[in-house]
């Protein structure tokens, strides 16, 4: 079995659980397995097959765990971006990087990394 396929079934195995507690919430199995779905669909709906570098905003919260959960799954490559580097750096690094798909939360699309992403030529995902 491969991990893709081991993530997949844990995803599976009680979707209502909780998998993981964040400011006193529960967010459960099935709602990681969702955002890794859509993840994944965007990344296929994108062209990128396995290898492929996709780019996730590294921020402390559930929905990164799914978006990671997609890529690695899907065997493709993540590429780490930190939001606690400043938004000229993060931009930079996203300028230098020319990433395919890059993945990030609502909130963080609100600031410079959609202007970062345009001039790169990267295509955003939004999770939340």
């Amino acid at each position: 079995m491969s991990l893709g396929e081991r993530i997949s079934e844990i995803l599976r195995i009680e979707p209502d659980a909780g998998a993981i507690e964040y400011r006193g919430l529960w967010h459960s199995w099935g709602e990681l397995g969702r955002i890794a779905a859509a993840v994944d669909r965007c990344a296929t709906q994108s062209g990128l097959g396995a290898g492929a570098p996709i780019g996730v905003l590294m921020e402390n919260r559930p929905e990164v765990v799914g978006a990671m959960l997609a890529v690695v799954a899907s065997e493709r490559c993540v590429v780490t971006l930190s939001p606690h580097q400043g938004p000229s750096r993060l931009s930079a690094d996203i300028a230098e990087l020319r990433l395919p798909l890059i993945v990030a939360r609502r909130a963080s699309w609100e600031g410079p990394l959609r202007a970062a992403c345009a001039a790169a030529g990267s295509a955003g995902v939004c999770i939340d």
